[in-house]
């Protein structure tokens, strides 16, 4: 079987589809498949082709060793007759005794379900026998068996024309197709959702004058499953659901059928979820911004950009790329607007509680980092999926961060650097406290005042998006700021709340923000 089509998911999964001719018998072996996810493996074929079944089993094969040692010559050739010069210049002659049978382990080649496996031997990947294990070599001569020392071997000779040379006993899957009657060069397709081949979008962004960047993404397809050779290859970005990638179907033998129905019962099977940064990056992450109203930047280079249901596929075609190769394209380009904005976010009384009591611990997150940020504008027809960027200014590197899934249309706010260029203090007082029931227990209600303090220290504007959480209920806010309370779903004693700001910062103004709230104790 030939790959013609492959659409990667950014997990290290694949949808692969193969296409074969069918033999002049109606039984014919399928070559070349990857191991399929359970649920995934589909077969079918050109009319007139009927499929009566598909039988898979495991066979043995013997290869030969690209590699071995002296002792494992020897083993490959036991009972034949050869003649050993000792390190003291003495002569043996007889023939080696058989070495033990191999015992077999699993394939190197894991993602593809017809592959080899490898023998090993105690663990070790040796056909040596068990005498030559221990650092000896066993010989039966004609006045009985000797025992000789490795070391002791200076030379050998082999007196007998024909001789062997090392084999892997290896075992593999066999899957078997037999048809209800012949139909020779007929075209069977075989699809299935199977691991070894993933690809990682990066991105670089060049910031120019007057709001405008050039955006350019390249795509980076890592393959380990199979040699590709013009095929038709899709790069799928969204939020696919997999429910048993991981698992693998039963046709490809990977496991047996007590580890089958184990894992079908387990709560996760064969799933693994996203929890670092690097499974947003494989898997989508994406920042909800609001649709808008904008003009259309024009694209260097849109590509082709198919769309099925919720998903959506970046097509590359006749794309070729062998076993354990990794290759880069240019994805897309273009015209994006962009825009400097600095955000500060001050957490609520624990979290500014406990970085008081950390601080001096070096704690990582400070409530007075203020982070200088790019908004970008998706202002080209197709979707940004999630992937590394690079931010490029003047022609030096000026950040990296994540640049989330992004819809045409939409913005994204992507975190460049902690600001240099700001200065800002949080302060807060009791104003006043008295006596309150609620739900007949006695609690003292606080009144809050606080104050965020900044001051713009660069030589240009600078726009600001403030928000400061608090644990309790906001009464008011200086300025054009909001304030919110979220729902109290859980009938806390204090709610959770906050307070915003947007404004403009001109160079070395200093603004003071102010707010109000209320909280019982």
């Amino acid at each position: 079987m030939v790959p013609k089509k492959l659409a990667l998911f950014k997990n290290g999964y694949g949808t692969v589809t193969l296409e074969g001719k069918t033999a002049e018998g109606s039984s014919m072996e399928l070559a070349g498949l990857p191991t399929p996810s359970y649920g995934s493996f589909w077969l079918s074929a050109e009319q007139g082709v009927s499929v009566r079944e598909l039988i898979s089993s495991k066979v043995k094969e013997i290869i030969p060793k690209p590699e071995y040692g002296r002792n494992e010559l020897l083993a490959a050739n036991a009972g034949k007759l050869i003649k050993i010069t000792t390190t003291e210049g003495g002569m043996i002659v007889g023939r080696m005794v058989k070495p033990v049978n191999n015992k077999v382990r699993e394939s190197n080649r894991p993602n593809l379900m017809g592959s080899l496996s490898s023998p090993v031997e105690d663990g070790r990947d040796m056909n040596r026998s068990s005498f030559a294990m221990a650092g000896s070599l066993l010989m039966q001569t004609e006045t009985g068996h000797v025992v000789l020392q490795e070391a002791a071997v200076q030379q050998v000779e082999f007196l007998e024309k024909e001789i062997s040379f090392p084999t892997w006993t290896t075992d593999r899957t066999r899957l078997v197709m037999n048809l209800e009657k012949p139909a020779p060069g007929k075209t069977v397709t075989v699809n299935s959702l199977s691991s070894g081949i993933s690809w990682l979008p990066t991105y670089r962004v060049e910031l120019g004058a007057e709001g405008h960047a050039q955006l350019q993404c390249k795509a980076t397809i890592m393959n380990e499953l199979m040699d590709l050779e013009k095929v038709d290859m899709e790069l799928i970005s969204g939020f696919p659901r997999l429910a048993m990638p991981g698992l693998p179907s039963p046709i490809s033998m990977k496991q047996n059928m007590s580890a089958l129905f184990a894992a079908l019962g387990s709560e996760k099977p064969g799933t693994e979820y996203a929890r670092s940064l690097m499974d947003n990056y494989m898997s989508q992450a994406r920042t909800p911004q609001p649709v808008f109203t904008m003009e259309k930047a024009t694209a260097i280079d849109p590509g082709t950009v198919k769309q099925a249901e919720d998903l959506f596929f970046y097509s590359l075609p006749d794309f070729s790329c062998k076993y354990r190769e990794t290759v880069t394209r240019n994805l897309f380009g273009g015209d994006v607007p962009y825009r400097h904005i600095y955000t500060w976010d001050i957490p609520n009384q624990k979290g500014l509680s406990e970085w008081n009591q950390n601080r001096d611990r070096g704690a990582a997150v400070s409530p007075l980092d203020v982070w200088h940020c790019i908004q970008l504008t998706n202002g080209l027809n197709l979707p940004w999926s999630t992937g590394m960027v690079e931010f490029v200014s003047q022609g030096r590197l000026a950040g990296q961060s994540t640049l989330t899934f992004t819809n045409p249309g939409e913005r994204v706010l992507v975190r460049l650097n902690k600001s240099m260029e700001t200065m800002v203090h949080v302060s807060e007082e009791t104003l006043s406290s008295e006596p309150v029931k609620v739900r007949s227990s006695s609690y003292q209600k606080y009144t809050v005042k606080g104050t965020l303090t900044m001051r713009n220290v660069s030589g240009r504007n600078m726009e600001f998006q403030v928000n400061k959480n608090i644990i309790g209920t906001p009464e008011t806010v200086s300025g054009e700021g909001e304030m919110s309370s979220l729902p109290n779903w859980n009938r806390s004693l204090n709610p959770d709340g906050k307070f915003q700001w947007k404004l403009t910062l001109k160079p070395d103004e200093k603004k003071d923000l102010e707010y109000q709230y209320t909280y019982l104790d």
